[in-house]
């Protein structure tokens, strides 16, 4: 027999006479890592909402174990897992990696969120039975704590901006930010940085309503906007004195005042210049109920 098949003759007998299953192939090795008790699932886009959310990010649990670790400590379907241990939980996988790598009876911390709520808790993991994943479920371990995590303090402000009439345009800065509701008349925009704001208010046939203000962090900051309907531009001092020079009756130019009013108050000069220019007593009362 050449050498070479000798060699090869006597590595076979080898693998054949480990120990292990009849065939004398090593046994599989046992499950390892820590097992939690739940099934999750990534959060998409559309799940951010419904979860209250501000992004994508961490897992969802769809189901919990009663018995495991996860249900004993009072985890629920719908409640988002955020952290373990401190780390970003990135998807389900890297939740199971994680669990993999942690021992059966290891104290760990989870940071949840729960209806938009943060908080924490902390399990005694349990042993994974054979054949189950991580996270799926099962009996686990023993609950040591848990507590609610206070709200993360507010970076931002409100600005709520009621308009009349409705269905106004908003600009914050020059910057559309969108219109008043039809029914109530209401925009509310959310997580501005603090700080000054110019705020512009438009509605087509309206002038436009225009106020500074100063958003505080934490506070919500309400605006009431009155808009009024855009009319002729009333006459000013000048434009009465040119009809009253140019020839217009009395009467003519009292009406127009009526109509389109002034921008001027009858002060004792304005009245002299009137008066100077051929204005009767009916143009001068027309003035002075008619300054817009």
């Amino acid at each position: 027999m050449p050498r070479s098949k000798w060699k090869l003759a006597l590595l076979a007998v080898a693998v054949l006479c480990l120990p292990g299953t009849p065939t004398g192939l090593p046994a599989a090795e046992p499950p390892t890592g820590a097992y939690l008790g739940v099934d999750v699932q990534n959060v998409t886009p559309d799940r951010v909402g419904v979860l209250k959310l501000s992004r994508a990010q961490g897992v969802e649990v769809v189901a919990a174990d009663a018995a495991a670790a996860a249900g004993r400590a009072g985890i629920k379907q719908g409640d988002v897992l955020l952290k373990f241990n401190d780390v970003d939980i990135t998807d389900r996988e890297h939740l199971r990696t994680m669990l993999s790598a942690a021992a059966p009876g290891q104290l760990v911390t989870f940071l949840l969120s729960r209806e938009g709520e943060l908080w924490k808790f902390e399990i005694r993991l349990g042993a994974r039975p054979p054949g189950s994943t991580p996270t799926a479920g099962g009996s686990g371990g023993k609950v040591v704590a848990e507590r609610p995590l206070p709200s993360p303090p507010p970076r931002a402000g409100t600005l709520k901006v009621i308009t009349h009439p409705e269905i106004a345009q908003v600009y914050l800065d020059n910057r559309p930010k969108g219109v008043t509701s039809e029914a109530e008349g209401e925009l509310i925009l959310e997580d501005l940085a603090p700080g000054p704001y110019r705020v512009r208010v438009s509605l087509e046939g309206y002038s436009d309503w225009k106020q500074e203000v100063q958003v505080e962090v934490g506070k919500t900051l309400i605006i009431e906007a009155k808009l009024e309907p855009r009319g002729p531009k009333p006459l000013s001092l000048a434009e009465v004195e040119e009809a009253l020079q140019g020839g217009l009756t009395s009467t003519r130019i009292a009406a127009l005042v009526k109509q389109y009013g002034v921008d001027f108050a009858l002060t004792a000069d304005n009245e002299q210049r009137l008066r100077a220019a051929g204005a009767n007593d009916s143009v001068l009362l027309a003035v002075a109920k008619n300054k817009k």
